[in-house]
């Protein structure tokens, strides 16, 4: 079996050491070289083309955001993996880092080598994995963000109508993503409009230190503001929500209020925060009158909560194969049935909008 070829690329010695053992800790992965600063790493990177890079993000001579800015100039796709810090200035180079082509991040292992190496490596391991054994059609790293769209119907096939009428009428969008995420989240979310009449609330596997840096980001590219969700806080249409990293994100309904429920509990399908837990939250406080969206991510998390909300009217939508960075979550839900429709990246946003203004569900 051929291994997959990584390239570590940081300045600490110690990193580059403890990143190598960890990749190795896996018999389908080569650490082939280290790198202890971008200029190296940019030599290596063209001389050895690597299936994957880690890489840190403060270095001297040439900083990690410099290495991805060089690698897009000469236009060579590597798949990187930001290694960051979880510091507040750390996480705001990572989010960076994404709006520059890493495909990933995942918090440095730092203190005692036995206890980081459990506590990270298994993610840095699956990540690398998965990435690196991706298509090289299944990645566009040059996709820029797109314009905010108004909130106007478009025209549309009068039996896609009537396949649709059974539906629910939407209180809330809900959306369900990992592996990918942060860069597909970049694309989608600048689609939304200002007048955007539902709140939306997100579930993105990522490192709970990274989750206010990463609603900041997004914010700044979006005419919607984007918060780290609070419990009780009341749910306002036209703001998007974002679970915290270590905790569950759902909802509870009283009267008309929508309200978020941010709580401490056990995994739910491996993960914490997880979309299986928010879809399941949304039936029960709405039942199916919701728009359940499942992205790009590995393994099944939110596939059979999705399949829960469309058997109860509501609409739900699956991101297709060929934009996925990682094609696991969504084929689970296809899988199951569980997806009214299933598109690409740039068109989810669209049909959403469609599908409000055109109002093909009971009212």
């Amino acid at each position: 079996m051929t291994k997959l070829r990584a390239l570590v690329i940081d300045d600490s010695s110690l990193m580059r050491k403890l990143i190598s053992q960890i990749l190795s800790r896996d018999g389908s992965i080569e650490v082939i070289d280290t790198a202890h600063n971008g200029e190296a790493g940019l030599a290596k990177i063209r001389d050895l083309k690597p299936d994957i890079v880690t890489l840190d993000i403060e270095m001297p001579v040439m900083t990690g955001l410099e290495l991805l800015a060089a690698l897009r100039a000469a236009k060579i796709k590597a798949r990187v993996i930001v290694v960051s810090a979880l510091t507040k200035a750390g996480s705001r180079m990572a989010m960076k880092a994404l709006d520059l082509g890493a495909m990933d991040i995942v918090h440095k292992p730092s203190g005692s080598i036995s206890v980081d190496i459990e506590r990270v490596g298994d993610e840095l391991i699956e990540k690398v994995k998965a990435i690196a054994s991706l298509k090289d059609r299944e990645i566009n790293l040059d996709v820029s963000p797109l314009p905010p769209m108004s909130l106007e119907p478009t025209a549309v096939q009068p039996s896609a109508d009537a396949a649709l009428m059974k539906k629910k009428r939407p209180l809330l969008l809900a959306i369900g993503i990992s592996t990918g995420g942060p860069r597909a989240l970049r694309i989608i979310f600048p689609q939304l409009p200002k007048n955007f009449p539902l709140p939306v609330l997100l579930v993105q596997h990522i490192p709970d230190d990274f989750v206010e840096s990463f609603a900041e980001s997004l914010g700044e590219q979006c005419v919607l503001p984007v918060t780290k969700a609070v419990d009780g806080e009341e749910l306002k249409p036209g703001h998007i929500y974002i679970a915290p990293g270590n905790r569950h994100l759902g909802i509870s309904q009283k009267r008309t209020v929508l309200s978020a429920n941010v709580t401490e509990t056990t995994p739910v399908s491996g993960h914490v925060p997880s979309a299986d837990y928010l879809f399941d939250s949304v039936l029960n406080a709405v039942s199916g009158n919701a728009i359940g969206v499942i992205m790009t991510g590995m393994g099944s998390d939110g596939a059979k909560g999705l399949h829960r909300l469309r058997q109860n009217g509501a609409y739900t939508i699956a991101q297709d194969q060929a934009t996925c960075t990682v094609f696991g979550m969504p084929r689970v839900a296809i899988g199951l049935n569980a997806a009214d429709k299933i598109l690409p990246l740039n068109a989810i946003i669209p049909d959403i909008i469609d599908y409000l203004a055109r109002k093909p569900y009971e009212s």
